[in-house]
């Protein structure tokens, strides 16, 4: 199996306030800066000051074998693959799923719960659903001939791969909700063609090619609801590659000729910016919001997002142990999930990225002898707000009085106030004249909450 092959397949109140809320000032040579609150920064660095994630683990507590996610449902569900069986894992409760040794692989899970994918067979893979604890095999078109399933939408329409009668290879398929069976077929003379994605609206991507063993070839388009004509992907240079993924508005990633790309509705490819020029990209998955996540230079995960692209693995936790090496799916409220190596690990991880939801974020420059704006959000209304910055840098820093950890070293306390109702605060800060040049890392706090860190150097 090639690598890009591999990759798709196993494709986030109430404190002691006299201490805490004194307003220490902050101090540069001899200079004080008296935080008030508000947003600093602009452009790309900003954007990903904003964007930051929790890393959870994904595995059975009691081992450290890898389990490896493929898909995660807009319920937090994760399902993957685990020493040869399936499984299902959501809140730390960890499932497996198909019985030792089956040679079980589970590619994808819908809003309902229901759960696609293949287990070997003694006349080869053979493409299922599971439900409630319940199996069900999908049909071929004759019983010794192998099928698997890659994807299957809220109205559960499954779409894989099926051997036909008059060839030895498999074609993409897709079998309705009473599991009915259609070859969605080729385009032109190629032998081969995988369906790997399905939308709700019933729209079905993947990729025609030559080869029977990469995946690799003329991305094409195919409505289930429509025309059921295979369609070819607009690609004005020829170049091969594969549809990954579809959402309900008919938007495909993917790639071609090793570059990431979104299609929009009927439109020609449009290649996602990579991280460093000339590196090679794929897209693996995007949601109904129109985020991508997926490779650059096949070794960086990263999230295409706000006509950015933002590696994943500066957005989680410094000191988190975690080196982030695969991402596999990402679903509308943004969580991603995906492979990595966690320190103290036999074999790699799977993980979680789940976004967090208390943001501090700049709202305007911070220059010298001037104030700079912060703004707190998703806040608990009524609850006392901290902000407190550090000119040390980054690391673990207890503080038992509000059940936290921060993330920054030797903080200080900027300034403390109570969130509003729809869990905001507005903050201002006087920056010292004499602060330009200087780096300054800000994190805003409450009990038992800690929010992103912004790492702004003053003007």
């Amino acid at each position: 199996m090639s690598d890009r092959e591999q990759n798709h397949r196993t494709r986030v109140g109430r404190v002691r306030a006299k201490r805490l809320a004194s307003g220490r000032p902050w101090r540069f040579a001899g200079q004080t800066m008296i935080l008030a609150g508000g947003v600093a920064g602009s452009g790309d660095a900003a954007v990903a000051d904003a964007l930051r994630y929790e890393i959870t683990r994904i595995g059975p507590a009691d081992s450290d074998l890898r389990a490896e996610p493929t898909a995660i449902n807009n319920h937090g569900v994760v399902v993957g693959y685990y020493r040869n069986v399936g499984f299902a894992w959501r809140d730390g409760v960890f499932a497996t799923l198909g019985p030792d040794g089956s040679g079980t692989r589970v590619e994808d899970i819908n809003d309902v719960g229901v759960i696609t994918g293949w287990m070997s067979g003694t006349l080869g893979n053979v493409a299922f659903t599971w439900r409630e604890g319940e199996f069900s095999f999908l049909p071929t078109l004759r019983p010794d001939l192998p099928a698997r399933a890659y994807a299957i939408n809220d109205f559960n329409e499954v779409v894989g791969t099926a051997r036909i009668v008059s060839s030895p290879y498999e074609q993409a398929s897709y079998w309705s909700p009473v599991g009915d069976l259609s070859v969605i077929g080729t385009l032109g003379d190629d032998c081969c063609s995988w369906a790997f994605g399905i939308s709700n609206a019933g729209v079905v991507v993947g990729t025609s090619g030559t080869s029977p063993f990469v995946p690799e070839g003329t991305p094409f388009l195919w409505d289930a609801a429509g025309s059921q004509v295979v369609v070819a992907l607009q690609n004005p240079n020829d170049a091969e590659g594969q549809a990954t993924g579809v959402n309900i508005t008919a938007e495909v990633c993917g790639f071609l000729d090793d570059n990431a790309v979104i299609w929009p509705v009927g439109g020609d490819p449009v290649p996602l910016p990579t991280l460093t020029p000339f590196d090679q990209s794929v897209a693996v998955a995007i949601n109904d919001r129109g985020e991508a996540v997926g490779q650059s230079d096949f070794q960086r995960p990263v999230l295409w997002a706000r006509d950015g692209v933002f590696e994943l693995q500066t957005l989680i936790p410094d000191g988190s142990g975690w080196t982030l090496l695969e991402v596999t799916d990402i679903n509308d409220s943004g969580c991603i999930v995906g492979i990595g190596e966690l320190a103290g690990s036999a074999d790699r991880q799977g993980f979680l990225l789940t976004p967090i939801s208390y943001l501090l974020e700049p709202a305007s420059p911070v220059r010298a002898g001037r104030p700079a704006a912060f703004v707190i959000e998703g806040a608990t209304p009524g609850i006392m707000q901290y902000l407190v910055y550090s000119t040390s840098g980054l690391g673990q820093t207890p503080i038992p009085i509000l059940e936290i950890t921060l993330d920054i070293v030797l903080p200080r306390l900027a300034i403390a106030g109570p969130a509003t109702s729809d869990g905001t605060v507005r903050l201002q800060v006087p920056v010292p004249p004499n602060a330009s040049g200087r780096r300054v890392w800000f994190q805003a706090a409450e009990i038992g909450r800690v929010s992103n860190t912004l790492n702004l150097q003053v003007e």
